[in-house]
């Protein structure tokens, strides 16, 4: 039975969705860490204001997104399951109450990571409480959620979750995945996400459906103005407002539209900055 799930959330200029985001998990998590790579918009102001709401967040300020792996590696062969949580990924907080039951139970123990239901959106409209987008499957799942008890070590450095040194204990190994979106339909999952990758994330990015490039896309020059904090001036210029990468691993099959109530509930509304 593991013992505590802990969030972790890097982020760079997500001012618009970040309070949702991860207010939409603080009952889900026990702790949850939450780093700002640099932003230049008002995400650390919202991360200040969400810490001071909520004991069990904790935040910082980095200057590269390498030194994010570190804040986690120490859970690493605990009892501790860990969820990544992007400035773009908003969960269901309902679901996410029911789901947390089943994994402290231990019902998904024998495996290392699981993957939720996903609509990768490229619509969203809050008054209407709709959003339009590409589901998971068939597109990629982007949810990150790993049971470090699986684990004798983790190490960076490396972006949280993403690459390093993995090593796992006897009986376990990176195959031991577990896909719930392919086993339960979007509307009967408990662990789904609405993925905003193709809508404005930021005040400081124009208005309109965007998606930004993914770190293997950025040539070396951009990757050192990321690490002074300018980079995203850029990004929107050679980038065309696509990823490739995205679109071919968040655009498949055909649009759906899916109902969002439930995913920004009254009295834990989202920053203002979306209504505008």
């Amino acid at each position: 039975m593991a013992g505590q799930i802990v969030g972790i959330s890097l982020v760079r200029n997500e001012d618009i969705f970040i309070a949702q985001a991860i207010t939409n998990v603080v009952d889900f998590c026990d702790k949850i860490i939450v780093l700002d790579n640099l932003s230049t918009d008002n995400t650390w102001q919202e991360i200040q204001r969400l810490r001071s709401k909520f004991s069990h967040i904790e935040a910082h300020q980095i200057n590269d997104y390498r030194e994010s792996h570190g804040y986690i590696s120490s859970y690493a062969g605990s009892d501790t399951w860990v969820l990544g949580i992007d400035g773009d990924e908003v969960y269901d907080p309902t679901g996410l109450k029911r789901f947390r039951k089943q994994l402290l139970e231990g019902h998904f123990d024998d495996h290392w990571a699981l993957f939720g239901n996903v609509v990768n959106c490229v619509d969203l409209d809050l008054k209407r409480h709709k959003a339009r987008g590409y589901l998971s499957p068939p597109s990629r799942s982007m949810t990150k959620l790993f049971n470090f008890s699986a684990l004798e070590s983790w190490n960076g450095p490396c972006e949280r979750l993403h690459g390093g040194d993995k090593h796992f204990r006897a009986g376990f190994s990176e195959t031991q995945r577990f896909s719930l979106n392919e086993q339960n339909a979007w509307d009967k999952s408990f662990f789904r996400c609405l993925h905003l990758c193709f809508i404005q994330r930021s005040t400081k990015e124009k208005k309109g459906a965007m998606s930004r490039l993914q770190p293997d896309e950025k040539p070396e020059w951009l990757k050192r103005l990321d690490r002074l904090g300018i980079g995203w001036v850029f990004s929107v210029v050679i980038q065309n407002d696509r990823s490739p990468w995205k679109d071919s691993k968040y655009r498949r099959g055909e649009v759906q539209s899916v109902d969002v109530t439930m995913f920004f509930p009254e009295g834990r509304s989202t920053s203002c900055w979306f209504l505008e």
